[in-house]
């Protein structure tokens, strides 16, 4: 329901009654991973480790929060020691995935997202993840677009994975396709990153005041986006 203080004085009490309930202690760092505060959630995840107890919980929380605060080294070795631990368990793997595609790792990415889908064909995440990827990178461009369609076919309504869609469109130089799946995706999401997608469509399609309109609703929500305020220096300057 969104009462992360509640929700944190519930697993607090828990953990005072029963010092040895693992999953309050993944509760309450999940509480504070939800509120951003990730060193909270470090401290919590830790003390669970001195006292012995084992979970991959305990591990995928911390490989996350260690990533979010670009602690990568520690995120690393967090994870691969849960590899070890547990290597039949797919979202371990789909968090190095992730840990590697942040440090632009992504040959290593790759290999950890599709054994994250042997694992588990079912990980929507992993399917986008990797399409996106290949997005990004200007390769395996049949191959991305049928990776995406599988996540949708998984969670249909997800506006990331609809983005994601209609990106792969505009790099394939399909850009009525790519305008509806953005548009579609920007009225599910309120996100900076298919706001400026949104621009570069309207951008490539000569509506420079619909471009201008949803770069400047990406800076609203993100307003340390220096290309994104670049686009909007470049544009101002060929109108003038």
């Amino acid at each position: 329901a969104g009462n992360f203080k509640d929700a944190s004085n519930a697993y607090e009490f828990i953990i005072k009654v029963d010092p040895k309930d693992i999953f309050a202690y993944i509760g309450l760092a999940t509480t504070y991973i939800r509120e951003k505060n990730f060193a909270g959630a470090i401290k919590v995840l830790e003390d669970c480790r001195l006292q012995g107890l084992e979970n991959p919980g305990i591990y995928l929380a911390l490989g996350f929060a260690y990533t979010s605060l670009d602690k990568f080294d520690k995120a690393e070795e967090v994870l691969n020691k849960a590899k070890g631990l547990y290597p039949d368990d797919s979202r371990i793997y789909f968090y190095l995935g992730v840990l590697c595609d942040k440090i632009n790792n992504k040959e290593e990415a790759e290999k950890f997202f599709r054994r994250t889908i042997e694992l588990d064909p079912r990980s929507a995440d992993a399917y986008n993840y990797l399409g996106y990827g290949f997005v990004e990178q200007s390769k395996n461009l049949d191959e991305e677009v049928e990776l995406i369609k599988k996540a949708l076919e998984i969670d249909p309504a997800n506006g990331a994975y609809i983005d994601s869609l209609g990106w792969a469109y505009f790099k394939l130089g399909k850009i009525d396709e790519a305008l509806s799946e953005v548009e579609k995706a920007s009225k599910l999401l309120d996100d900076p990153v298919i706001m400026d997608h949104l621009g570069d469509i309207y951008d490539k399609k000569g509506n420079f005041i619909k471009a201008k309109e949803s770069w400047e609703k990406s800076l609203k929500i993100d307003p340390a986006n220096l290309k994104v305020k670049e686009k909007l220096k470049k544009l101002k300057k060929g109108s003038e």
